[in-house]
């Protein structure tokens, strides 16, 4: 753009040069002078924008001489052509070649020269800012035809007439109808109203015209038959362009598919049709429930048999109504559903006659597109027929309690012979620790074993008369490295362990064969008078005594723990029987009702059978799943083995059992929930697994109790069990959690099923425990 700084003034005369720069100047403009033709070209070449005050005669060059010169670069530049009087033909010439004035040096000169600068400044802005505006122009149109080819539908604009006259249409409409944009206007080949379903034209049109009446945006779907001959449905927005005066000039808008929405809003109709006619056809009441009032906004018609209520009655009508004896439980109930919890329990109802009915409850929440709980779902399924059933089983369990009572004078007399039996066996034990401490008063007179090592585990030390157990002088060890002693270089290996973990500052216990003998070995970290650990500190009773005494101890046991299990095995093969005899005497009573009048008593002693099948089975479960008191008694170890007997000969299921450092001595929750752990775990193999084998292994070491159970069945999908009812999952997974350990579950369908148990020891290390010296055998 031509301003005041880009005026460039060639004159060789240097008078004239100053006159007309400084009269230039006094009318705003701010010149560049020279006096050679060649340097104009320079100065030009710097400033193509400039605008060229140019003398023709010049002392090296011609005005027409720099013109053709600068016009080689390919760019013109602007000049305006300054000649003596009589030199007129020459301008011409020179306005022929592009000069856009010329200005006669007479006496007006230094007058109009700056009235024909500032006009010709003026064209050239006027022009650049033109050609500007061109190139935005056109840079818009290409931006505009770009995103209109890339819609994903097609743009038009239209006459107002029957046909609806395309004047222009996008590129999208060749994939919307088949037709290239040149067949659907002006009228070419097809009018775009041709293309409409002829029972959509008529909505088309009056939805057009009422909101162009209206001065209004129009929107509205319907069906246009494609060039394919294949019928699409079409989503049409649009608005009438209007004059200044309100004149209605065409109509533009814009169409897209929007088949595969239509088809989904169909199905999605067809679905809630096929569902509501299975809800109105259930067998369960069914409600829906705002969870934020509480109020019935959905209840089917088996609901309104249910309640009592007219459905119209029960919508609106709050869920507290129906059960005003129960309205802490459920609101309790309701909290659960608003953090997504699903549920089953019992609750009791009042009808409109007064009357109260019972049902089980099923509630699940209803969640929006974004996870936001809206309302309840709850099935409701009448069991009031059962509730007055179990009425009459209370009064034949409480003749049962009576007959109970009366077994049970029987069993504290049995418990007695049992206390008796305990209390040898407590003075056994007792004898043994009186027996312990006494050898710990003789420790120097006893066959113990005492030595040092330095921090690279080389004895620096040894000492005491458990060495010649050993067949070893004390003075042929020093110097030895400890892994040179006979020991396997395993980095498990129980005493290499134990010395690592004295290095690294902590004591421990362990226990270590060595020539035939046990030793019970305390090791710990050995410090200087500073503190700082220069090696490790071994003591080493032998105990193989001691270990002979707990074997025969464990015989003892096992011969008291079978006589309590073959006295509580017939109490509750006699318990089984008396509550199966007063089960069956009621069974037949029920049987009975069947020949009574009326469809209603028939239900309900139908009702009252299935009740009763199902508690004798239950009974006859809990009779056969007593704790077995071994595991209390005498360990886990020996609990586990009688479990897999027994589920052996019940099932034909045979158990492959591995296991390594078990004869410890376990904590009471640890030992109950690796062996119930177990137990469910095989109680699953045995209903679903379809094997004949079932691999059970279980390990301990100084920080965990592990347990492995693992079948090559037809397995499950962990997730959806998980997340279902599954209450033996369930159970498995709090008796881990209850200890602080983890279960882990690996299975697919077809895969098998893989499961570990991690029940943590560390409180064991910590109290001293001793840790058994076949922890070398983890992982083989």
């Amino acid at each position: 753009m031509v301003g005041n700084k880009n005026i460039i003034v060639v004159e060789d005369d240097p008078g004239l040069l100053q006159l007309i720069s400084r009269n230039l100047e006094r009318s705003g403009f701010q010149p560049r002078c020279v006096l050679l033709g060649s340097q104009a070209i320079l100065e030009a070449k710097k400033d193509p924008d400039c605008l060229l005050l140019l003398d023709y005669k010049l002392p090296d060059m011609t005005a027409q001489d720099v013109m053709e010169t600068l016009s080689k670069g390919g760019r013109p530049v602007p000049f305006i052509i300054m000649t003596g009087h009589g030199d007129e033909k020459i301008a011409v010439q020179m306005m022929k070649l592009g000069a856009m004035d010329y200005v006669v040096k007479d006496s007006r000169f230094l007058e109009v020269l700056p009235q024909v600068v500032g006009r010709a400044c003026r064209e050239l802005n006027s022009e650049r800012v033109l050609a500007e505006t061109e190139a935005r122009l056109q840079e818009f149109r290409r931006v505009l035809f770009t995103l209109m080819s890339h819609l994903p539908g097609m743009a038009y604009r239209g006459d107002n007439d029957p046909d609806r006259t395309m004047n222009f249409v996008s590129g999208g409409a060749q994939d919307l109808t088949g037709y290239r944009p040149v067949d659907l206007t002006g009228g070419n080949r097809t009018a775009f109203m041709s293309l409409v379903h002829e029972d959509d034209r008529e909505l088309v049109y009056n939805s057009i015209q009422t909101a162009l009446v209206e001065k209004r945006p129009f929107e509205v779907e319907y069906r246009i038959r494609c060039a394919h001959g294949d019928d699409k449905w079409v989503w049409d927005k649009g608005s009438g362009v209007f004059s200044s005066d309100g004149e209605l000039q065409g109509i533009e808008g814009f169409i897209t598919d929007i088949t595969e929405r239509k088809k989904a809003e169909e199905a999605l109709a067809e679905s809630e049709e096929k569902y509501r006619r299975i809800i109105e056809t259930a067998n369960e009441g069914v409600i829906i429930a705002d969870i934020a009032r509480g109020a019935i906004t959905f209840a089917n018609r088996k609901m309104s048999q249910i309640s009592g209520y007219s459905r119209d009655e029960l919508t609106g009508r709050r869920v507290l109504e129906l059960i005003p004896g129960e309205i802490g439980r459920v609101r309790s109930r309701l909290e659960e559903r608003k953090r997504g919890l699903s549920g089953q329990y019992e609750l009791s109802y009042l009808r409109p006659d007064g009357s109260q009915g019972w049902a089980i409850i099923n509630a699940s929440p209803v969640l929006d597109r974004d996870g936001n709980h809206i309302s309840s779902l709850v099935m409701v399924t009448d069991i009031t027929l059962r509730k007055n059933a179990e009425i009459e089983l209370t009064r034949a369990r409480d003749e049962l309690e009576e007959r109970v009572r009366e077994r049970t004078l029987d069993l504290e007399r049995t418990n007695q012979e049992l206390a008796r039996e305990i209390l040898d066996h407590k003075q056994a034990q007792e004898a043994l620790r009186r027996s312990e401490s006494a050898l710990r008063l003789l420790l120097d007179q006893m066959p113990c074993i005492l030595w040092t090592t330095d921090r690279e585990l080389k004895v620096t030390s040894v000492l005491g008369t458990g060495l010649a157990a050993l067949n070893q002088a004390p003075n042929r060890l020093v110097g030895m490295d400890l892994l040179d002693y006979g020991l396997k270089r395993e980095p498990a290996y129980p005493m290499v362990t134990a010395h690592k973990q004295g290095l690294s500052g902590k004591a421990i216990s362990i226990e270590s064969d060595m020539a035939g003998r046990t030793f019970h070995c305390h090791i710990e970290p050995l410090r200087d008078i500073k503190g700082e650990i220069i090696g490790v500190i071994g003591a080493g009773l032998d105990i193989t005594e001691r270990k002979q005494a707990e074997s025969e101890l464990r015989a003892l046991s096992n011969r008291v723990v079978d006589a309590q299990e073959t006295e509580r095995r017939s109490i509750a093969h006699e318990l089984h029987d008396q509550i199966g005899q007063s089960l069956t005497a009621l069974k037949l009573s029920l049987e009975r009702s069947l020949y009574g009048s009326g469809e209603d008593i028939q239900s309900a002693s139908i009702n009252a059978l299935a009740v009763v099948n199902e508690l004798m089975k239950r009974v006859r479960d809990l009779s056969l799943d007593l704790r077995p008191s071994m595991l209390d008694d005498l360990g886990l170890l020996p609990a586990l083995l009688w479990l897999f007997e027994r589920y052996t000969d019940q099932t034909q299921v045979r158990v492959e059992f591995e296991h390594a450092g078990l004869n410890m001595v376990f904590p009471p929750d640890i030992s109950t929930a690796a062996y119930r752990i177990v137990q469910e775990a095989l109680t699953n193999v045995a209903r679903y697994a379809h094997v004949d084998e079932v691999m059970v292994r279980a390990w301990s070491d100084q920080e965990v109790l592990a347990v492995v159970v693992e079948d090559k069945g037809i397995g499950f999908d962990v997730r959806e069990a998980l997340s279902g009812r599954s209450l033996g999952l369930s159970g498995m997974r709090e008796r881990a959690f209850q200890t602080g350990g983890k279960l882990t579950i690996d299975s697919s369908p077809g895969k098998g099923v893989r499961l570990v148990a991690e029940l943590p020891l560390c409180r064991i290390c910590e109290e001293g425990m001793r840790i058994d010296h076949d922890i070398h055998s983890l992982g083989r």
